[in-house]
């Protein structure tokens, strides 16, 4: 899954899967386009077995998260209150996770896990990736610097941060409940 612009400020969502052989090597990709109905631009950030997700832009030209069925099922919109940009990152079962972008451009995330928990690793943004079956997050986050910096964030409240190139990793996490690595 992904998306691409068409050069005239237009994204649209694809979504491809693969033809074996009788061997089980690929041998093509069949891909279809898929767009939000009545939105003017899709982009798919992420998907699992049966969905997919990421943000589009209304008729309004407010951008808002959706997930949605591949089959085309029920769609599901979701609005950060005051944002100017909302889309879903990462699915995991029953959670998803979430970034929004406020006017001045800064992301900031949170998890969707039948309440909405923020998550916010630095002030200048965070975007996460990924959500395990066992609930863990990986993701990235920009520094105050302007680096960015992987994660990895457990169930359990701890917390690793990826080292830099050239940097030897941290030896452990920080935070309530912290687990050494």
């Amino acid at each position: 899954v992904g998306y691409f612009d068409d050069f005239h400020f237009v994204d649209t969502g694809f979504i491809s899967t693969p033809v074996f052989d009788a061997n089980g090597a690929v041998q093509s990709y069949n891909t279809v386009d898929y767009s939000v109905p009545g939105a003017l631009s899709t982009k798919i950030l992420t998907a699992d077995e049966g969905r997919v997700a990421g943000s589009f832009e209304s008729s309004t030209n407010h951008w808002s998260g959706f997930i949605q069925g591949i089959d085309g099922g029920a769609l599901t919109i979701v609005n950060y209150p005051g944002a100017a940009i909302t889309g879903i990152t990462a699915l995991g079962g029953a959670s998803y996770a979430v970034y929004y972008a406020t006017a001045f451009g800064t992301k900031h995330g949170f998890v969707n896990r039948s309440t909405f928990i923020p998550f916010n690793l630095s002030s200048a943004g965070t975007w996460i990736t990924n959500i395990a079956d066992n609930g863990d997050l990986t993701g990235y986050f920009e520094t105050n610097e302007g680096e960015y910096r992987g994660f990895i964030c457990g169930i359990t409240n701890w917390f690793f941060p990826l080292a830099a190139r050239g940097e030897r990793p941290s030896t452990g996490g920080y935070s309530e409940g912290a687990r050494s690595g």
